[in-house]
């Protein structure tokens, strides 16, 4: 009984410490610098959810594109909305919406725009499948 339970906190542990897929062994880019270096957009070809172990952040989808398999990507509001919508068509199955983005990843171009109200805002413009 004793080797369950020392098992079970090692398996916690490990998970605890998981490094979400799309962030492990990449690096992040800001959005800005995407922009700046992709001015015709990304294509998007992995995504995940991602909630900092702190939980002062909220949690957010992270992107990895085919232009630089080294580098992720934060997504915002916009994108948020995108993979909610993802994930309501594929019955939250993410495993499937990745395997479906990495045969055809999602070119999208970002842009920097400022609001009537003066707030900064990430545009998000679907160009097409690569």
């Amino acid at each position: 009984m004793e080797e369950i339970f020392m098992s079970n906190l090692k398996d916690l542990a490990k998970n605890a410490f998981a490094v979400d897929p799309i962030i492990d062994g990449r690096n992040k880019i800001p959005v800005e610098d995407l922009i700046a270096q992709y001015p015709d957009g990304v294509s998007i070809n992995g995504f995940s959810i991602y909630q900092p172990v702190n939980k002062i952040y909220p949690e957010r989808p992270v992107f990895s594109f085919v232009e630089d398999a080294t580098k992720y990507f934060n997504g915002g509001k916009a994108l948020k909305e995108m993979v909610t919508a993802w994930l309501d068509s594929y019955d939250n199955n993410r495993s499937a919406i990745n395997d479906e983005l990495k045969k055809s990843p999602i070119k999208v171009k970002l842009e920097k725009i400022t609001l009537r109200s003066g707030n900064k805002f990430t545009k998000v413009i679907m160009l097409h499948e690569i």
